[in-house]
Formats: structure tokens, sequence, C-alpha cells
């Protein structure tokens, strides 16, 4: 996988060259960085530098590096469509202009979920599009009981949610209909309460109230870790050590 650049407009900054102190801090998602705290010790010692994580809500964790309060971001989006987020989140907040560089470092599963007393075990993405763009609004039009359809979703940020609008809605926007939180563990609570319930999550839930639906093609988001200015060896081990923990897993993206 190769470096690509990415020219945005972000905070002005004086310096693109980073020099490290003790510790390289990363910023990023909670969940991405849980999973990253796994193999945070081997990353460190291939990489010859000590990490400090510091989680952020989604998209956050690229404004840190923008502003100069984290060394990396690790993100679950293309840095451009992070960036265009920031930009609505934030306005006037993104001056200037900064290259700055995205590591491919893996992809993450968008699952999605239903309450455990739904029938429904398998979704075509075109029922999900339909779902989240609120031309379906009842479960018994999909194989399911007679109820209406309660849609949950994560924030505009998060990478799960710009894969699925993306990837599933194409040109449609999600429906106002659908519940919004910032966290995956919000959207979970939401979703164990309400039996008519969907969400999709970039994680494994271990939660006996609800249950995934299988859908196929299944839907991934990439995960990038981003650096200002050229990455030196030490960034690129570091990218290196995360592609090694990223490889076929589940995380969730709070």
């Amino acid at each position: 996988m190769h470096a690509r650049h990415v020219m945005l407009c972000v905070l002005s900054l004086a310096a693109t060259t980073i020099a490290f102190a003790d510790d390289l801090r990363i910023s990023g998602a909670p969940g991405l960085l849980d999973r990253m705290a796994s193999k945070k010790e081997s990353i460190e010692t291939e990489a010859g530098v000590r990490l400090a994580l510091k989680p952020q809500p989604a998209g956050e964790g690229l404004f840190d590096l923008l502003q100069g309060r984290a060394d990396a971001a690790l993100i679950d989006s293309p840095t451009e469509a992070v960036a265009r987020g920031l930009s609505l989140a934030k306005p006037g907040a993104i001056k200037g202009a900064l290259e700055v560089v995205q590591l491919p470092v893996g992809q993450v599963p968008v699952t999605f979920y239903v309450h455990a007393s739904n029938p429904v075990k398998t979704l075509s993405r075109e029922d999900v599009a339909r779902i989240y763009s609120g031309k379906v609004s009842n479960w018994k039009e999909l194989g399911g009981a007679d109820q209406p359809i309660k849609a949950f979703a994560l924030s505009p940020l998060n990478g799960s949610r710009m894969a699925v609008n993306d990837t599933l809605l194409a040109k449609e926007s999600m429906a106002a209909r659908v519940t919004t939180r910032g966290a995956s563990k919000d959207v979970l609570a939401l979703l164990a309460a309400a039996p008519n319930g969907i969400a999709f999550l970039s994680e494994s839930v271990g939660d006996a109230s609800v249950h995934p639906v299988a859908v196929e093609p299944a839907v991934t988001t990439p995960l990038y870790l981003v650096v200002r200015g050229e990455p030196g060896p030490v960034q690129k081990r570091i990218a290196d050590g995360l592609r090694q923990t990223f490889s076929a897993v589940s995380v969730a993206s709070k």
C-alpha cells in the first residue's frame, strides 16, 4: 500500500515537520484505539517510540492533528471526507493550506443489527438503502412482523455512516426520521430497547439483545493513519503495525 497525498484546508500551522518528544500522540475514535491498544507494546517496540493514545469522537482525531494536538490521526474514512465533515461541523475553523498524507492500514466491516426478537436474518443492499432513505417503513415489507421500522445511525462524521451514505444511499439523503447518536454504545442501547429497530456499527457486538443481519455484498470502511508532511520511518513502522493489528478484525468506531 502506498501513501497518498491529500491537500486540505486547515488551521494555519507554522511547520510541517514534526519532532517527537517522549511520546508520539495518536488521536482517533475510542473503538479504533482500543483495538490498537491490544498491540500497542509490540508496535512501540517495532517503531522505536512510545505511543500516547488519545480517544476522541468521530472526526475529532483529524482535527487534533491539524491543530497540532496530535502527531497522527487514526480515522475510518478517507481524509477528504472527514475534512468536509469537519468543515460543516466547525464552520470557519479550517483555514490555510497544509499537506497531509494518509497511510492505508486496513478495512473494517460495517455490520447491521436488529433486535433479538426480530425474525429477519438477511437483507439486500437495496433493502438497507430503502430503510435508511425512508422508502420502506414497515418490517412486514421485508419478511418481518407488522411493525414500523425504527432506524438508528451514528453521527455524520462516523466512518460507518459515511460508508453507508456512499455505498448504499449514493445520491440519496438519509431519512430525517433516522435517530442519530454520537457513540456506538448509545446506538446499541437504543436498539436493545427497540424490538422494531435496526442499526449499523463497525463492530462485532456480543450482546444477546441484538443479532446481526447478513447484508451482501458486505459494506466496509477504510482505515488510515494520517500524518502531516512526509511520513518518516517511525510513522511507516507504526502503519505496518496497524496493518497487522487491523487485518480481518471488526472494531467499534465509537
